[in-house]
C-alpha cells in the first residue's frame, strides 16, 4: 500500500475538499480556503503536473487504469511523485496560499460540514450554520493571503446540532440525534440569497444517506427507517454548480412516509435482522452500509442494485478492528474506519494504520470527480491530505 500525504501544520477542527480549494476551519473561527494548486506550483516544480493529479484533479488519471486504486499502469511521475516523501505545508504557508475568512464561528468543536451547490453546511454543538462556497474563478479577483471578512455570508439555519449532513438531489439531510432527523430541500437552487429550511422527518437520527430514491435514516445504533420521496425530473440546464459533484436526474421535494414491507421484497426482513443479529452499529453508504458486529467484525450489506433500492443482499465479513468503529468511510482503496486512537484502512485483508492518534474529522470523496481518490483527515496539530492506492 503507498500513501503520500499533504501534512498542513495548524491548530485546525474541520476540513472539506470543495471547488479548487481545501477550506480549513481554524478552532478560532477563522476559514481558510486553500488553494492546493497554488501551492503545489509553488513548491513542487518539475513534479507539479504529477502532483496536482494526485492531490488536486483525479480526474485526470486514466481511470480505466486506476479503477483499483492502482498506480502501476499510470505514467512513470506519477509513480515516482506517490512513492516520494511527505509534502508539509508550513503553517506560514497556509496563510500565503489561502483566502481567509473571519467567519467568528463561535464552538469548542465542529460536528461535521458539507459542501453542496456553492454553499457550506457547518455544525455547532448548538446549531446548523450556512455559509457561502466560491471557487477560483469567484475568487480570482483576491490575493492569496487576502481577508475577504464578511464575503462568506453566513446564518443560523436550525437551532439543533446535527451530528451528520449528507446532500443529494438537491437536498441536505441533517441528522440531529434525539432532536431528530431533518431535511431542506431546494438546496441546488441558483439563487445566491437561498437559505436552508429544515423540516422535521423522523423522531431521531444518528446518521441518514440517500438509497438512490429513498431516504434511509438510522434512528439508534441499528435501528434502520427507509423513507420513501416525492422527485421531479431534474431539467437539462439544472447541472452541478460545480465538477465535482454528481449530476442528478432527479430531484426530491418532498419525504414522505415510511415504506412498508409491500414496497421493498425483504426490506422489513432486513431492518427486523438487524435487530435481532449482534450488530451494534450500523454505518450507511449510498449503496448500502457496513455494520460491526459484538466481536468488532465488519458485515458489508447492499441496498442498491443499478441506481434502484432492491433486496436486500448480505455481502462480505471483513476482519475484526482494534476497537469499535466510531465512523467509516470508503474510497477506491477500500474502507477507512475512525478508532477512538487512530485511523485504519482495510488492505490486503487486514487493517492498517493511517493515523496514530484521536482525530476531529476523517472524510472520503468517493462521487467527487477531482477528489475521489483522496482523504482528509484532522488532527490535533494539523490537517492532512491522504493520496492512498496500491502499488
Amino acid at each position: 500500500m503507498i500513501v503520500k500525504r499533504l501534512r498542513i501544520e495548524g491548530n485546525f477542527v474541520e476540513a472539506f475538499l470543495y471547488f479548487d480549494y481545501l477550506w480549513l476551519v481554524h478552532a478560532s473561527g477563522e476559514v481558510a480556503a486553500f488553494d492546493i494548486e497554488a501551492y503545489l506550483c509553488a513548491v513542487t516544480g518539475d513534479e507539479f503536473q504529477a502532483a496536482r493529479t494526485v492531490f488536486a484533479r483525479n480526474d485526470l488519471l486514466d481511470q480505466p487504469n486506476f479503477g483499483n486504486a492502482s498506480v502501476g499502469q499510470q505514467n512513470q511521475s506519477i509513480q515516482r511523485f506517490v512513492q516520494s516523501d511527505t509534502l508539509d505545508v508550513m503553517a506560514r504557508d497556509v496563510e500565503r496560499y489561502s483566502i481567509l475568512f473571519d467567519t467568528r464561528i463561535q464552538s469548542k468543536s465542529i460536528l461535521d460540514m458539507r459542501c453542496y451547490y456553492g454553499r457550506t453546511y457547518i455544525s455547532t454543538e448548538k446549531q446548523i450554520l450556512q455559509f457561502s462556497a466560491f471557487g477560483r474563478s469567484d475568487l480570482a479577483h483576491l490575493k492569496p493571503g487576502y481577508k475577504g471578512n464578511g464575503r462568506l455570508g453566513g446564518a443560523t439555519v436550525h437551532d439543533s446540532r446535527c451530528l451528520q449532513f449528507r446532500a443529494q438531489h438537491g437536498v441536505v439531510s441533517a441528522a440531529c440525534g434525539r432532536d431528530g432527523g431533518f431535511y431542506a430541500a431546494g438546496a441546488n437552487s441558483a439563487d445566491a440569497a437561498w437559505k436552508a429550511t429544515f423540516r422535521r422527518f423522523a423522531s431521531q437520527s444518528r446518521a441518514t444517506e440517500f438509497l438512490s430514491d429513498t431516504v434511509a435514516n438510522v434512528k439508534t445504533g441499528t435501528d434502520l427507517e427507509l423513507y420513501s420521496t416525492r422527485k421531479t425530473e431534474s431539467s437539462s440546464n439544472d447541472d452541478s454548480s460545480s465538477v465535482d459533484e454528481e449530476r442528478a436526474d432527479y430531484i426530491i421535494s418532498e419525504l414522505e412516509e415510511v415504506i412498508e414491507s409491500s414496497s421493498l421484497t425483504g426490506g422489513i426482513d432486513l431492518i427486523a435482522d438487524l435487530k435481532k443479529t449482534s450488530f451494534k452499529r450500523l454505518f450507511l453508504t449510498r449503496r448500502g452500509g457496513f455494520a460491526q458486529d459484538d466481536n468488532l467484525r465488519i458485515h458489508s450489506i447492499r441496498l442498491v442494485e443499478n441506481n434502484r433500492l432492491s433486496s436486500p443482499k448480505a455481502g462480505a465479513i471483513f476482519p475484526a478492528t482494534s476497537s469499535d468503529v466510531l465512523s467509516l468511510t470508503t474510497c477506491p482503496m477500500g474502507i477507512i474506519a475512525e478508532l477512538d486512537d487512530a485511523v485504519v484502512v482495510l488492505s490486503g485483508g487486514r487493517w492498517s494504520a493511517l493515523y496514530d492518534q484521536a482525530i476531529f474529522s476523517v472524510r472520503g470523496y468517493p462521487t467527487a470527480k477531482w477528489y475521489k481518490n483522496l482523504i482528509t483527515l484532522v488532527g490535533e496539530d494539523r490537517a492532512e491530505i491522504l493520496f492512498v492506492c496500491r502499488p
